[in-house]
């Protein structure tokens, strides 16, 4: 209790990697220790903060609901004399038992006067999946006054109104009937994408609309995903010019609804609006004016509860629109259940493993360094048969991600806590590939100076004579004057594979002796 105690002293102050390696250390003995300390002059505001945190993972969530049916200590937070402490216990209930508090929540809000607590105990009414909140929420009106406070409040209230409306965004997988799809690629290589299409015999173009894209005709949506080096499948629904009026139009025209019942049925129909290429406010404004122009009775928006979400890309000179079906429709990346803040896109990871492809060795005995929660580990997996896979990383958190996820990908991946520098390998690697740790997304610059230098000298005994190394690092400088000085290794190539706003390269390496 008192190691719970102090580490609870701490828990706001870590940063996101640090809060979530803590909270993989969170097992049912852990939270029944927690729950116990609410109420008991302990930070309760931190304690109901950890406990939601901790509740985004089902067990974690089933642990807290079975304590909270017994005890009840979380809802009397609801009526704390701190406002914060309110908030967080209403979110918490969202996280864990919402639906056996639906008349506390009620309760909570008619009798709520702080404007930022508003929105959390909305939030959890919108899970409790229950017919009078509904109705009383349809009847709410926004109560906040402050700007920021009131936009919060109707967002919370629009979410949780569409989370009731239950059963309206099921899945639904879009009937294409000779839409043409656009498949969206790493920047700078759709030539991967077009690989694969090759391979699969499918017919497709670039695409001018958006850098870096195709557009083919594929028979069912669904086909699109036996390829793995895209990141979206869009359905292409046409353009218009750039101007507010334009679009309305464009959206006004019955052809618009004809195409969205074309690929959808007949049947009411729920959507959300994103907007690409414009700042904060013009989005706003541009969501707003598609709203209203769309104004079908059978198309409805509805931002948190949806089937399909109408995109709209703007350019200088047009819009471009889409409808970017369910990613539920995405299975490739089905193995990913548990990931970190700094895990490696699971597409760069699978474009990654397509570049390298003439360098992999056909039964190859692979590791992965600082493996993460194992992604670039099971897209070697699919790219050419192996003999063994070997994941290491020093965080505890990373090692209980990649397992869970290798119970999914069932690769017979093989995971060990240790700092690399102190890992004794049994054999020596064909293979050494990784998402190197670097600044901008784990530590910093001047605490991987020395892990790269360490590494560098590792390298040499991790690989056997004439192995390869795949190395992805947006520490590049630190890189070349590390690693790319080693006199055993031969850089064979490097190339940029950008992810986000990031322009990180990918390092081969062949070991000459």
């Amino acid at each position: 209790m008192i190691e719970i105690l102090e580490a609870l002293k701490n828990y706001n102050g870590l940063t996101v990697p640090q809060k979530a390696e803590f909270l993989g250390l969170i097992a049912a003995p852990e939270i029944l220790q927690i729950y116990t300390l609410l109420g008991r002059n302990a930070d309760n505001r931190t304690l109901l903060r950890l406990l939601t945190d901790a509740a985004k993972k089902k067990p974690a969530a089933e642990t807290l609901y079975s304590l909270e049916m017994k005890e009840g200590r979380i809802r009397a937070f609801l009526n704390d004399a701190d406002p914060k402490t309110r908030k967080n216990a209403a979110a918490l209930i969202g996280a864990c038992c919402a639906r056996e508090y639906a008349r506390a929540l009620l309760d909570a809000l008619s009798n709520e006067e702080t404007e930022f607590v508003r929105p959390s105990i909305l939030l959890a009414l919108g899970k409790t999946g229950d017919e009078k909140a509904l109705e009383y929420l349809q009847a709410y009106t926004v109560k906040s006054e402050v700007e920021k406070h009131r936009e919060e409040e109707k967002a919370a209230l629009h979410k949780a109104l569409s989370a009731l409306n239950s059963g309206k965004g099921e899945l639904r997988v879009p009937d294409i009937n000779g839409f043409p799809i656009i498949l969206t690629c790493p920047p700078g290589h759709a030539d991967l994408t077009m690989e694969e299409l090759d391979e699969g015999g499918k017919e497709y173009k670039n695409f001018a609309g958006i850098p870096d894209s195709l557009l083919l005709y594929p028979g069912r949506y669904e086909e699109t995903f036996a390829y793995r080096t895209f990141y979206e499948a869009l359905v292409y629904l046409g353009k218009c010019r750039n101007a507010l009026a334009a679009l309305q139009s464009f959206l006004e025209n019955p052809k618009f609804a004809e195409s969205i019942f074309t690929l959808y049925g007949e049947e009411e129909i729920f959507y959300r609006i994103e907007v690409k290429g414009v700042d904060h406010a013009l989005r706003k404004e541009a969501i707003e004016a598609a709203v209203r122009a769309i104004g079908h009775p059978k198309l409805v928006n509805s931002p948190s509860n949806y089937s399909f979400e109408l995109r709209l890309e703007v350019g200088k000179e047009f819009i471009l629109l889409f409808a970017k079906p369910s990613q539920q429709l995405d299975k490739r990346f089905d193995y990913r259940l548990a990931s970190l803040p700094a895990s490696i896109n699971p597409v760069t990871a699978a474009a990654l493993m397509r570049y390298v492809y003439p360098y992999l060795k056909r039964d190859a005995e692979v590791a992965d360094p600082f493996c993460g929660s194992g992604t670039l580990l099971f897209e070697r997996a699919r790219a050419k048969p192996y003999k063994t896979l070997t994941g290491i990383d020093i965080q505890k958190y990373a090692i209980s991600c990649a397992l869970k996820n290798e119970e999914a990908a069932r690769t017979h991946a093989r995971f060990v806590c240790k700092d690399i520098l102190d890992f004794i390998p049994k054999v020596q690697y064909d293979e050494v590939l990784s998402n190197m740790p670097f600044g901008h997304r784990v530590g910093t610059h001047e605490s991987n100076e020395a892990l790269y230098r360490g590494f560098a000298r590792k390298l040499s005994g991790l690989l056997k004579p004439r192995g390869m190394a795949f190395l992805y690092t947006n520490d590049k400088k630190l890189f070349a004057d590390t690693i790319g000085k080693e006199k055993v290794f031969s850089i064979v190539d490097e190339t940029v594979f950008a992810s986000g706003q990031m322009h990180p390269s990918l390092f081969i390496l062949l070991k000459n002796e």
